[in-house]
C-alpha cells in the first residue's frame, strides 16, 4: 500500500516539473528553471505574481520551518511535562498561523497564474488542490493558451490609476 502511495508521490511531483517546464517555455522563460526547486518558486512568483510577494514568503517559509522542527523537538523533550502543554499550543497556534500565510500566498499565486492564462477565479482555486492539480497544470501547459502578462502587475497599475 505505501508502495502505490510513494510512486504516486514521485510520478505527481516528476509530472508537475514537466508541466512547468512547458509553462515556463510559454512564458518566454528556459524550461530548466522548473528543475531548480526554490529558483522556480521565484520565476513563478516574478511570472504571475510579484518579486516582493515571493521574499515575503520565503521569509514566512523558512519561520514556519524552523517552528515545525522547534516544536516537534520541544514536545519530543517535554512529552512528560504537563506544564509544557500551553507551551506546546501556544507555539503550535503561531506555527499553525505562519503555515496558513505560506499556504495563502500559494493560493494567491495560483489564482494570478490562472487568470495570467485568461482562466477564471474557481481554476485558481483547484491548481491549490494535490493531485486534482495536476489535470489543470497539464491543461494550461498542453493546452494552446497563451501567456498574457502578468495581471497581477496590471491589476495594480489599474488601481492605482483609478484612486482619487
Amino acid at each position: 500500500m505505501y508502495s502505490f502511495y510513494s510512486f504516486l508521490l514521485i510520478f505527481s511531483s516528476i509530472y508537475s516539473i514537466v508541466c512547468f517546464y512547458r509553462i515556463f517555455t510559454n512564458c518566454g522563460e528556459l524550461g530548466y528553471k522548473a528543475i531548480i526547486p526554490i529558483y522556480s518558486t521565484y520565476i513563478q512568483f516574478k511570472l504571475f505574481y510579484s518579486k516582493k510577494n515571493f521574499f515575503i514568503y520565503i521569509v514566512f517559509y523558512i519561520l514556519g520551518t524552523i517552528l515545525n522542527l522547534y516544536l516537534y523537538f520541544y514536545s519530543i523533550v517535554n512529552f512528560n511535562n504537563p506544564s509544557a502543554y500551553s507551551d506546546i499550543y501556544n507555539l503550535l497556534m503561531i506555527t499553525f498561523l505562519v503555515n496558513l500565510i505560506c499556504g495563502l500566498y500559494k493560493i494567491f499565486l495560483s489564482i494570478w497564474m490562472a487568470r495570467s492564462f485568461n482562466e477564471n477565479l474557481i481554476y485558481g482555486f483547484l491548481l491549490c488542490i494535490p493531485y486534482i492539480r495536476l489535470f489543470f497544470l497539464s491543461k494550461i501547459a498542453y493546452k494552446n493558451t497563451f501567456y498574457n502578462g502578468n495581471k497581477y502587475i496590471e491589476y495594480k497599475e489599474i488601481s492605482k490609476k483609478s484612486t482619487f
